[in-house]
């Protein structure tokens, strides 16, 4: 049987053929013919997570492993990722509840226990397993007939036990978590809510029922942080935006005069890939690298640098300040015009964003901080294109010696379902050493995970 053969299984753990009609919430029908499926865990477990129905007990032992105890009459586990494990973390997410899970962990490495919807976990230790399958076992002949067990909870008599000896055996396990280290905080971290108490069974010295002792076992609320491992940490974006540049940080998208006017354009682009180094619920502090990609159109058509690093309109340097003085000087462009050129300059980043996000009902906001280098290759630099109907030209200048070698921006993004929304961005240091200043911003689509 292929049930545990990668430990990605179980997920509806019963075959859904013709079966006698039998309790089926939380409860588990046991004859003499139980059948076990083991399953042994190499790798050390840090988290168990309950979820859906499932009835987990855990075992505290020297290996790991897990049994799947079911009653071949009733239940046939199949091969539907109940049982799966996910970094250090075991799930069960049996959404029906009606095979048992014994779970043996070693206990030094166990440092939480998560439990979610209506999933039940109790304790005990290895030496428990005289007792038999599960916590307690009555026979009801009466609705019963074939003599089946059935798992049940403590009767009324137990129960008005459980009061009588509350008091005591508080008393009794303060002084055995003292003893044994705090061993329970590493279990339920410190400032966690408790929400209900379950009732387990081991050895003790109280003749409550069968020789055995009940005792309360707290585990964590279902309003606690999940565990989130690598590769949930792991995480990318991609960015895609309008942008334009202003005289001031906080005014980008305001232009600026002369050469320096540009046209707002759909050309800035930036990928992302990140680590969350620190998560919960509902804040992750992340960092990462990035690589950004710029491209400022110029609203003049023919736009040059000079020698001390300030863009200029070619042809309002001209005497007549008319094209065709332009063409007269360069004859290979008789027969253009000026609408015929652009020109623009590409500007390429290496970032290490910084991200502080929140997380709300299905919303995230990010604040990021992104320090970046600019690189310098055959594509970045001032260029000018002209596309005539007889002459074809492009041309690409370096003015890396212009541009500002490091920049810091700051980003805002809101996303909806934590994986699309949209944010503005702009920098807090000009792109070029000269004045006048130019701060780009920029405004657009955030694809994340």
């Amino acid at each position: 049987m292929s049930l545990f053969a990668v430990l990605t299984e179980v997920d509806n753990c019963i075959a859904q053929t013709d079966k006698p009609a039998t309790p089926r919430s939380g409860i588990i029908q046991v004859n003499e013919s139980v059948e076990t499926l083991r399953q042994t865990i190499s790798r050390p477990i840090e988290r168990l997570q309950a979820a859906g129905k499932s009835v987990v007990r855990l075992v505290y032992d020297t290996v790991n492993y897990v049994d799947v105890i079911y009653d071949p009459l009733y239940d046939d586990p199949i091969d539907d990722e109940c049982i799966m494990i996910k970094g250090s973390t075991l799930i069960v997410d049996d959404p029906e509840g009606i095979v048992l899970y014994e779970i043996h962990l070693k206990r030094q490495d166990l440092l939480y226990i998560n439990r979610k919807g209506k999933a039940s976990v109790t304790f005990t230790n290895a030496r428990d397993k005289d007792y038999g399958l599960i916590a307690e076992l009555k026979k009801d002949t009466v609705s019963n007939p074939s003599n089946e067990v059935v798992l049940s909870t403590p009767n009324l008599a137990t129960q008005q036990l459980i009061a009588e000896k509350r008091k005591k055996i508080n008393n009794q396990r303060q002084t055995a978590e003292l003893a044994s280290e705090s061993e329970e905080e590493k279990i339920y971290p410190a400032g966690s809510v408790v929400e209900e108490t379950v009732i387990a069974y081991e050895d003790g010295e109280e003749d409550l029922q069968d020789n055995n002792e009940i005792i309360e076992v707290e585990y964590v609320s279902n309003e606690t942080s999940n565990y989130y491992d690598w590769e949930d940490r792991i995480g990318g974006a991609f960015l895609w935006g309008l942008h334009n540049w202003g005289d001031k940080w906080y005014n980008g998208f305001g232009k600026m005069d002369g050469a320096y006017n540009l046209r707002t354009t759909l050309s800035s682009w930036q990928l992302e890939f990140r680590y969350a180094a620190l998560m919960s619920d509902h804040f992750d502090l992340s960092l990462g690298i990035g690589y950004e990609s710029d491209v400022y159109h110029f609203s003049t058509p023919l736009v040059e640098m000079d020698a001390n690093g300030n863009f200029q309109d070619i042809i309002h340097q001209l005497p007549n300040q008319d094209y065709s003085d332009y063409t007269t000087m360069n004859q290979i462009l008789t027969g253009t015009t000026l609408d015929d050129w652009s020109s623009r300059v590409v500007t390429r980043y290496i970032g290490i964003p910084v991200s502080l996000g929140f997380r709300f009902n299905g919303f995230k906001i990010s604040v990021t901080a992104i320090p970046a280098l600019a690189i310098n290759t055959r594509h970045t630099g001032l260029k000018h294109r002209l596309d005539g109907k007889s002459t074809e030209y492009q041309d690409v200048r370096d003015i890396s010696q212009f541009v500002n070698p490091y920049k810091l921006d700051l980003r805002v993004d809101f996303r909806f379902f934590e994986s699309i929304g949209l944010f503005v961005q702009t920098s807090t240091i000009q792109t070029f050493k000269q004045s006048p200043d130019a701060y780009p911003i920029k405004f657009g689509l955030i694809i994340a995970k």
